[in-house]
């Protein structure tokens, strides 16, 4: 009969109730330990910036020192 049916299927819904709300916890719980908050994001745009930085001026030491070698190879050629 349908209301026989119908109790089962509460039951069964029942029984597995508990089951599918601890998984759903659980995947949110995991879920949101590995989401980036707004803090880790500002640091992590922090540290890009400063490395940033650094490889700019490491680059314009380098422009520098090869700018200087070429003057120096080009005075030499011109005296020889």
């Amino acid at each position: 009969s349908p209301r026989i049916e119908s109790r089962m299927a509460f039951q069964i819904q029942q029984a597995f109730l508990p089951r599918a709300q601890a998984q759903a916890e659980f995947l949110t719980d995991d879920l949101l330990s590995r989401m980036a908050t707004r803090e880790d994001l500002k640091q992590s745009q922090t540290r890009l910036q400063m490395q940033m930085q650094l490889l700019g001026r490491a680059l314009t030491i380098r422009l520098g020192g090869m700018v200087a070698l070429g003057v120096v190879v080009l005075a030499a050629l011109i005296r020889f």
